[in-house]
């Protein structure tokens, strides 16, 4: 029974036998941070609501699954399977009825030498960062901070921040452009999964009041503080709260206001695409560049990769045109999304989703 429970439950109470592998704890193409350790080792084979007496001994085993389109390498796929492999095989095998997880813990420890002995990869038995961030640009200055700390204990991290100056676990970045700041994982001097790195962009679009112009479709509603305008940059984990998401029908957009004139020489947006997940680059966005209260010059950028492209990757909008902008203090955006997937899709004929990050505004106050 792929993805969830039902289908076991409904042959176990046909007299089948059924083997339980559902989306929620078994998938372990899945990265860490939507399925980790502590949840597969909480894993129940049996359905919630399945007479156990009558129909339990139908349900026969269980099983994990790693697709091969989601694992680009071998490292990959020992780090997705290790160590949620080894929890998930003492949950079949003992199938405890009372889950200590910290007595676990402690016996896992012992298996990541044998793991090094043997030449595997591994993971972090859980999210393994606490990442927070703040933009203290104002009166002009841009400056962006980001800080990075354990998530749990007995774990440290290596963090460096090659463009930023680093004090502890505080890294400031403060000239123009995109920025990043790296944390490996380490316990007892040993790495614990890949070193992670967080992204993040400096700009003037930190200065700006903005605002978005139409909502984004819940779960997908970005950062708590301010949406596409924080300095935040998204990775290619669509669920890693860093994204702005947009089913349709009609059109996305948000504003840009400063209390004074800019003089813009580009903006930036990535968008993420992810085709078997229904996110699709936009066809085309628009730019509304305010010269006077009720003077506007719309931009256009149109779509420049394939939405047949397979994979999950970020593509970067550019609009820049020749010459730059006109001094402006307010710039408006627009995502129309009225698309619907194409013929050559498993899903062809429904909605599409549009995903992005942050709007890079890059450009300079106008002196007259």
């Amino acid at each position: 029974s792929w993805r969830g429970f039902e289908g076991a439950q409904h042959a176990a109470e046909q007299g089948h036998d059924a083997i339980v592998s559902p989306t929620s704890h078994a998938y372990f193409d899945y990265p860490v941070s939507s399925i980790d350790v502590p949840k597969v080792y909480d894993f129940n084979l049996y359905p919630e609501k399945l007479d156990r007496f009558t129909f339990g001994h139908h349900i026969i085993g269980g099983e994990c699954n790693l697709w091969s389109e989601r694992i680009p390498d071998t490292e990959t796929l020992d780090r997705r399977f290790l160590p949620r492999g080894i929890a998930m095989s003492e949950v079949l095998w003992s199938h405890p009825a009372e889950r200590d997880y910290d007595a676990f813990w402690q016996r896992l420890q012992r298996h990541y030498p044998m793991l090094d002995v043997l030449g595997y990869s591994y993971d972090v038995e859980q999210v393994p960062i606490v990442m927070s961030s703040s933009n203290e640009s104002h009166n002009g200055k841009l400056e962006f901070r980001a800080t990075a700390t354990p998530a749990f204990p007995n774990l440290q991290l290596e963090l460096s921040a090659l463009t930023g100056i680093l004090s502890d676990s505080t890294a400031t970045f403060s000239s123009l452009g995109v920025h990043s700041m790296q944390a490996q994982p380490q316990r007892d001097g040993r790495n614990m999964g890949p070193a992670l790195t967080y992204d993040f962009a400096v700009h003037q679009g930190l200065l700006t009041h903005s605002c978005l112009t139409s909502p984004s479709t819940p779960p997908y509603t970005g950062t708590n503080d301010i949406p596409m305008a924080n300095g935040v940059l998204g990775s290619t984990n669509f669920r890693d709260g860093n994204w702005v998401g947009y089913f349709g029908p009609d059109h996305f957009g948000g504003h840009f206001g400063w209390k004074e004139k800019y003089i813009i020489d580009s903006v930036k947006i990535n968008f993420l695409q992810s085709r078997l997940s229904w996110i699709l680059i936009p066809e085309m966005v628009y730019a509304d560049i305010y010269v006077e209260s009720d003077v506007i010059e719309r931009y256009q950028w149109d779509r420049d990769v394939s939405i047949d492209k397979e994979g999950t990757f970020i593509h970067t909008m550019t609009l820049a045109p020749e010459g730059g902008f006109p001094p402006t203090n307010s710039i408006n955006f627009e995502i129309p999304n009225t698309e619907k997937l194409p013929d050559n899709h498993p899903a062809a004929g429904q909605p599409v989703w549009h995903f992005l990050d942050e709007v890079q505004i890059y450009g300079r106050p106008y002196r007259d």
